[in-house]
């Protein structure tokens, strides 16, 4: 779009350049096809993993009595890890085991509690999910689609260093949900996880303002994503 590195004005951007108007249109058709080829290798590489199924009569006996002692599991006690609306798809217990007895796994089907509309918006959980998943995507759309011009009053107006910080920000991005999923399952706590990400996104938000030079703005941008 921008290959001789205009400088974008203040207050009316790049409606001085024509010729960089001019390529817009084009620009739309070709971040089309690019996301259409990536959507559709996606697709193709998706696939239904095979299913092992063991009957729970052909484990061994203290394999049997660990599986019902994780079934009699209290909610109160196991509360976060429970989901707010179950259905009727089979939950995989996992076992610890030695590793000769790792793939001695069964399914076990958990009966469908009905839960109808009020039921769901009359616990307190939905709505501390609710809140925080608004507040949330508030964040995110406001760091996705003013990070930019956020920069610029930063003192940031190169606008091929603009786009490299776009580049690394999106692959910070990506790396972030791996990395805050590795998390989650190495504490096995959403509260603790999702805690950890508001406090962070938090902090950065509020010493933003506060960046100064060329790479300050460029690292918070990224810790941002």
């Amino acid at each position: 779009i921008n290959p001789h590195n205009l400088e974008q004005l203040q207050k009316t951007g790049f409606a001085h350049a024509d010729a960089m108007m001019e390529r817009f249109p084009f620009i739309f058709l070709y971040l089309g096809g690019v996301y259409f080829a990536m959507q559709m290798i996606g697709v193709l590489l998706m696939s239904v993993p095979p299913k092992k199924e063991f009957a729970v009569s052909s484990l061994p006996p203290q394999v049997q009595s660990q599986q019902a002692q994780a079934v009699a599991v209290s909610t109160n006690d196991e509360d976060e890890h429970q989901p707010l609306i179950m259905t009727s798809m089979s939950t995989e217990l996992r076992l610890e085991q030695s590793s000769d007895q790792l793939l001695q796994q069964s399914a076990m089907v958990a009966p469908p509690p009905e839960f109808d509309f009020m039921d769901v918006v009359s616990d307190l959980r939905f709505w501390q999910l609710y809140l925080n998943f608004f507040i949330d995507g508030i964040v995110i759309v406001f760091v996705a689609t003013q990070w930019k011009i956020y920069s610029n009053d930063l003192g940031v107006t190169d606008d091929a260093y603009l786009s490299l910080i776009g580049s690394i920000s999106s692959a910070f991005n990506g790396g972030g949900r791996i990395l805050f999923g590795w998390i989650l399952d190495k504490n096995r706590s959403f509260r603790f996880t999702m805690g950890c990400v508001n406090i962070v996104e938090a902090m950065l938000l509020f010493t933003w303002p506060y960046c100064f030079g060329q790479v300050i703005p460029m690292i918070w941008t990224c810790l941002l994503f």
